[in-house]
């Protein structure tokens, strides 16, 4: 009863709030702490027409923001026995409030409500009260969307103490000052002393960003823990890597605050031992910010950055660190390569061309182009098709061109052969559905010759590869080409036998045919390939030739060595090049009056697959070749690059022998690579009534990826002797000359 009877003269005279004092827009937390109230979630104060008194209400929130801060939270600095006001709802749906009351032990020991909230008027009274004056916090709640607002806000109970003179005393225990860390969460924490203090206070950290970046620091509200004068802190957070700058204020009822302030490192032990081991800040300089992402953690300084991915560190410098870091989104830490998973290399051009592989792509710099990033789809297929060497360096970013040409990924490359940039290539994604074109000058054809031969030649003809893709932007599933297997020697040594089954050479063994075919004597098999070797055979045997050179060779036959590109490798025997054989004196008129294949062209051939019985034993085994050939070709088209009326063109000559049975023949002439997303093919070719004789011809641009040409006529079978010597025929042909270019 004692107890009563003391709180009961303690109490003072009602205090009522209406908040017109301060100005409308502020974020109300100790302003009232004079008074005996504070806003531990803080509180806005706002004008509104339908306040209780004046113009100003108090809310939970800004309703600027998306979300409430529910509920309205209001501390008083003594208890309390009897609090009230005036709440409202801005909102066209009904909402019921409540006013919880909760003593200094945090329990509930009054409630008013649940009821309903007035629309767009501040009318609807809540009240608590108690016999003893021990509220020291209550809660207005209303609806689960609704920002709580109300108006005069009055309450009566003890008296306010005074308020204090001098700011919190704030101490950051951890992390120290100076330190350097190597944690995935950071753990702030330390005390705060003095008298009347706010209930909550704030950490305000500061990360490392990007130089474009306008993202503030992070900034926690965390409770104080404890009662007295001295109270303590603790925060959780995910840490990521780069320099730190915390400070933690703290506020007491008079509006004085005190604040401590940290800086350290946050960065993984390898990364920093890379660092110091590489030079330091002379190689580095200083640490901007840090990153993390896809299981990479990365230090960014001003001139270069250091990786961690799979335990195993990574520098970025020089001219590939200032183009990855160009090549971020505005203040993004990552561009979308990511990381780097792979030291700096070397790169096509030699010297001091470099090239780095990222997690979604490769950077390749070339002092005499410049530097430039390959997208992660091309890589892919650049690596599985022969590497960077057999591409070239990117002659500028990849682009794109979505309007009639349907062109979602662009990029030119430039090839390099003895030093000097010569070849060019270029990988694209285009069409619905999307599909990647590797177009390559020389493609797999380069490899094989060194560069006193030809390798570096300008007037290599252009390969086309193409390979599905999942999306717009890949990825695209690449295969490299290849081929069924060839025949073996058993296999080939089959054809060479007598009518006994004895194997032997012609014209030595008796019943042993010169050139018998592999699968019919009017069947056209077709093969593309690469001339490794153009000129007159050494010596022929003249009773299977109509024409020659007389004794002592009897040369009769053009030989061709042609390399056979995938998928052709199975028409081998153990033979490495297939051998083009046809009579020479056949052949020279279109030889002379349009081309004879040379040296690093591409050759397309079908005719007569055979196998020669007629070669000499290789000297290393004294085993008889049996090689395969094309022997005699029915069609053949020589392709090479040239200049065509101010375009790099494709020329093909194109000759239908009179060895041709007829059966359908059909190949693609493909331009050089595309220069532009959005260039488009040009066909230069022959009237077909001036260059055909009693053959067909029939053509189209498949997918924009050259002409398709197709051959057929009525079938004739040419003699074949027992030899195996198909004759010629009269009276059938093509001769013309085509040209395939881009055009802008």
């Amino acid at each position: 009863m004692l107890i009563k009877v003391a709180t009961v003269v303690a109490l003072a005279s009602a205090t009522i709030l209406d908040f017109e004092d301060v100005p409308a827009g502020t974020t109300v937390t100790t302003q009232y702490g004079d008074r005996g109230v504070v806003f531990p979630n803080a509180a806005y104060v706002d004008t509104d027409p339908a306040a209780h008194s004046g113009t100003q209400v108090l809310r939970s929130d800004c309703p600027c923001n998306e979300f409430n801060t529910a509920p309205l939270v209001i501390e008083f600095t003594s208890g309390q026995a009897r609090v009230s006001m005036f709440a409202g709802a801005s909102s066209e749906a009904p909402v019921d409030g409540t006013l919880s009351a909760f003593d200094a032990d945090g329990v509930m020991i009054a409630q008013d409500g649940p009821k309903p909230v007035a629309i767009n008027a501040f009318t609807t009274i809540f009240e608590v009260s108690v016999a003893e004056a021990v509220i020291t916090r209550v809660e207005l709640k209303m609806g689960t969307t609704h920002f709580e607002a109300i108006d005069d806000l009055e309450f009566e109970g003890l008296t306010a103490p005074p308020v204090p003179t001098t700011p919190p005393t704030v101490d950051i225990s951890s992390p120290a000052d100076g330190e350097l860390l190597d944690v995935s969460s950071l753990l702030i924490e330390g005390t705060v002393t003095g008298v009347s203090l706010f209930p909550t206070a704030k950490i305000i950290v500061k990360f490392g960003l990007p130089p474009d970046s306008t993202a503030g620091p992070l900034t926690i509200s965390v409770p104080l823990a404890g009662t007295g004068t001295t109270r303590t802190f603790s925060q959780l957070i995910s840490a990521i890597p780069g320099p730190y700058t915390v400070t933690v204020e703290a506020d007491n009822t008079a509006n004085l605050t005190g604040s401590d302030t940290v800086s350290f490192t946050n960065l993984p032990a390898a990364i920093h031992a890379r660092f110091v081991a590489d030079g330091g800040t002379a190689t580095f300089g200083g640490l901007i910010y840090g990153a993390g992402a896809e299981g990479c953690l990365i230090g960014v300084y001003d001139k270069g950055a250091i990786s961690l991915l799979g335990g195993v560190t990574h520098t970025i410098l020089g001219n590939i660190f200032d183009k990855w870091f160009s090549l971020r989104e505005l203040a993004a830490p990552l561009p979308e390569l990511g990381c780097p998973n792979a030291e700096q290399g070397g790169a096509p051009g030699g010297g001091s061309a470099r090239a780095q592989d990222f997690q979604h792509g490769r950077i390749v710099s070339v002092p005499a182009i410049g530097t430039h990033f390959i997208p992660e789809v091309f890589v892919d297929a650049i690596d599985k098709l022969g590497g960077q060497e057999a591409t070239g360096a990117p002659l500028s970013d990849p682009t794109s061109s979505s309007g009639v040409s349907q062109t979602w990924l662009f990029q030119r490359f430039q090839q390099f052969h003895g030093g000097l940039p010569r070849l060019t290539s270029t990988l694209e994604i285009r069409g619905n559905p999307p599909t990647l074109w590797v177009e390559r000058q020389g493609s797999d054809v380069l490899p094989v010759f060194d560069d006193d031969t030809f390798a570096g030649a300008p007037d290599l003809a252009t390969i086309w590869n193409r390979f599905p893709c999942s999306d717009l932007n890949g990825p695209c599933t690449v295969t490299p080409p290849g081929s069924g297997p060839g025949l073996d020697l058993p296999t080939a040594q089959s054809f060479c036998a007598d009518s006994s089954g004895d194997v032997g050479k012609f014209p030595f063994s008796s019943g042993v045919p010169e050139w018998p075919a592999v699968v019919g004597d009017y069947v056209s098999t077709s093969v593309l390939g690469v001339v490794e070797k153009s000129e007159m055979a050494g010596r022929d045997w003249p009773l299977t030739h109509e024409y020659h050179a007389g004794p002592l060779s009897f040369r009769s036959d053009w030989n061709v060595k042609l390399r056979p590109l995938h998928p052709f490798r199975n028409l081998l025997a153990i033979n490495k090049t297939l051998e083009i054989e046809f009579e020479n004196a056949y052949y020279n008129h279109f030889g002379v009056g349009w081309d004879w294949p040379k040296i690093g062209d591409l050759l397309f051939v079908s005719g007569r697959w055979i196998i020669d019985c007629g070669h000499d034993a290789d000297d290393s085994t004294s085993v008889l070749e049996f090689n395969s050939e094309i022997h005699p070709p029915a069609v053949i088209a020589i392709m090479r690059t040239v200049e065509h009326e101010g375009h790099q063109a494709t020329r093909a000559d194109i000759f239908v022998t009179g060895w041709y049975a007829g059966d359908p023949v059909e190949f693609d002439i493909f331009p050089p690579p595309r220069p532009s997303p959005d260039a488009f093919l040009t066909v230069v070719k022959p009237v077909d009534s001036e260059a055909t004789r009693n053959v067909s011809i029939d053509w189209t641009f498949p997918s924009f990826m050259g002409a398709h040409v197709r051959f057929t006529a009525p079938l004739r079978e040419n003699e074949v002797t027992g030899d195996g010597w198909l004759k010629w025929g009269t009276g059938r042909g093509y001769e013309g000359r085509w040209f395939v270019y881009w055009s802008e």
